[in-house]
């Protein structure tokens, strides 16, 4: 025991039960030895239990190797797995992990060297209870992020050690299942903040992996960004491929349900005693669809989705799909594939290509409405025979299908398209109204066409329940945008409009809207304007947005203010 003490040179300084016992066995000292500081003592406590007063302060991740030589001298007291345990609590008590744990989470690992070392001193204990309880002490005073989840890494290691030695056993099962539990959840946790998706509705899923999949696919920016509104959407697909890495996950499988799914979702609820269309989330549905095929193996998806796309109704497959899915597969189909693709692959122009979808979403529309057809039967059928059976019907869904056969087949016979106009106004069909307008436009300017545009543009500035002026202005400006597509501009009244924008403080929009009222009206409102002292400088603002006719407002504001 000299001379382990004679070579071994210490890593701390002097604890205050060593500083006791050396005041104890020599009570005249005032000072401790100068050696102390280089040497430990050599007291009959070493060869008692109690030893661990006096070296527990040496024992790290440093010096325990050198104890290792010390056991055989002392073995009835000091042992090698206490000495490695010891070591490992130092790493926490030392405070080199950090003071406290931080609620941030660290992206990149700052101890991987540490680690390293904890698992090499780790593989001393021949105690895989006390070895795995070390561990996981150690990753529980590890700070949140990568780190977290390398301590949480090596203390599964040795659970799985653990269990592998005692498989029958319900206790080891079950610290078995926490320590799993915890590196997984670490470790989805991890993934979620690496791209940007740790929203607490997310980290309360890290448990269940499917579940967390299917609502990382309901985020709401994979709609913004596929409407161009963001662009900032977080890799959705990466995460979940990751994700399906961790946890072993049939990834293919679960994005094939999830495309399926969104694929068979409904485009309405109709309800033929109902004078409305209630909308459902197809539209969202469709565009999460073509995200979640954006990415991985294109190719696969482009397949898939052209196989069940143009498969034949009367062909034995199991494939077999609704008129209505396989219409959402070629439009999903379409949003991954370039025109050069399509055109390639389908052997027909894009323009035919199109075309084939309108006429699947044509013929799930009349199965609706109880309508039995196929592509070729529609398009061998009388279309005024059929258009004539859809007026009688007189709901939502027979307008719809009415101006559908109508775009599809170009038919602009303005007696059909003034019923389903007038039909859609009495209807409240206020997105469809846009869609009809646009395929006449440059076609008909009858007094019908006039109307349905400023039903379009009343209802488009009744905007209720606007949660701040940020999304009002976006609002406003996307409705003039849209009001420079009219070609019966001069032909609409814009007071009740003006009025609103007056209302709203958005006085540089009403502005704009002058030039299309009578001078005597002009007068009228230009009072109400010009209270804004800022008028100028918000319509040069407005401009900025791509806004037709504010210099001519300007110019004539300028001359009555």
């Amino acid at each position: 025991m000299l001379l382990f003490l004679k070579n071994y040179r210490r890593f701390s300084m002097p604890s205050q039960n060593e500083k006791e016992q050396w005041y104890s066995a020599f009570p005249e000292s005032q000072v401790l030895d100068p050696l102390s500081e280089f040497r430990l003592p050599f007291i009959q406590i070493l060869f008692t239990y109690d030893i661990w007063n006096i070296i527990r302060p040496e024992i790290n991740l440093k010096s325990y190797r050198y104890w290792f030589d010390a056991i055989n001298i002392l073995r009835k007291n000091l042992k090698k797995d206490d000495i490695c345990i010891y070591a490992v609590k130092e790493v926490v008590t030392s405070g080199i992990l950090g003071e406290e744990i931080s609620g941030n989470w660290v992206l990149y690992p700052k101890y991987e060297d540490l680690f390293a070392e904890v698992d090499e001193c780790v593989q001393n204990i021949s105690d895989l209870e006390r070895a795995t309880s070390v561990v996981y002490h150690l990753m529980n005073h590890t700070p949140n992020g990568a780190d977290k989840v390398n301590a949480a890494q090596l203390s599964y290691k040795y659970a799985q050690q653990y269990k592998d030695k005692y498989p029958n056993s319900a206790d080891v099962d079950k610290a078995y299942v926490k320590v799993k539990t915890k590196y997984y959840s670490f470790s989805a946790m991890h993934i979620l903040y690496t791209f940007q998706l740790a929203d607490d509705k997310y980290i309360q899923l890290v448990a269940q992996p499917e579940d967390l999949i299917d609502a990382l696919y309901q985020d709401g920016r994979i709609i913004k960004q596929a409407e161009c509104v963001s662009l900032s959407c977080p890799d959705i697909n990466k995460a979940v491929d990751t994700l399906g890495e961790l946890f072993d996950l049939k990834v293919g499988q679960i994005k094939y349900n999830l495309l399926n799914r969104w694929l068979s979702s409904s485009n309405v609820d109709i309800d033929f005693d109902s004078t409305i269309v209630v909308k459902t989330n197809s539209d969202d549905s469709l565009k999460r669809a073509a995200y979640l095929c954006s990415s991985g193996n294109k190719q696969f998806w482009q397949n898939y989705l052209l196989k069940v796309g143009l498969n034949e109704e009367d062909a034995e497959d199991s494939e077999q799909k609704s008129f209505s899915f396989k219409a959402k597969a070629l439009k999903c189909y379409c949003a991954i594939s370039g025109v050069d693709t399509i055109t390639q692959q389908t052997e027909v122009t894009y323009k035919e290509f199109l075309n084939y979808i309108d006429k699947l979403s044509l013929l799930s529309d009349l199965q609706c409405l109880g309508i039995e057809l196929n592509v070729t039967t529609l398009d061998q059928y009388n279309k005024k025979d059929l258009l004539k059976r859809l007026s009688q019907v007189g709901k939502p869904i027979a307008i719809k299908v009415m101006a559908a056969i109508c775009i599809t087949y170009v038919i602009k016979d303005l007696r059909y398209w003034e019923y389903i106009i007038n039909s859609a106004i009495k209807l409240g069909m206020y997105l469809e109204l846009k869609t009809y307008v646009d395929f006449l436009k440059n076609q008909c300017y009858k007094s019908f066409y006039i109307k349905a545009w400023q039903v379009i543009i009343d209802n488009a500035f009744h905007v209720p329940n606007i949660s701040s002026k940020e999304e009002l202005h976006e609002i406003y400006v996307n409705n003039f945008l849209m009001l420079q597509s009219c070609p019966v501009l001069y032909s609409l009244n814009f007071e009740k409009i003006i009025q609103k924008c007056i209302q709203f403080d958005k006085h540089e929009f009403a502005a704009v809207l002058l030039q299309y009222l009578s001078e005597d009206k002009k007068d009228i409102y230009v009072k109400m304007i010009s209270l804004n002292r800022k008028l100028f400088l918000d319509l040069d603002n407005l401009s900025k947005n791509g806004i037709w006719g504010i210099h001519k407002a300007k110019s004539w504001l300028a001359t009555k203010m």
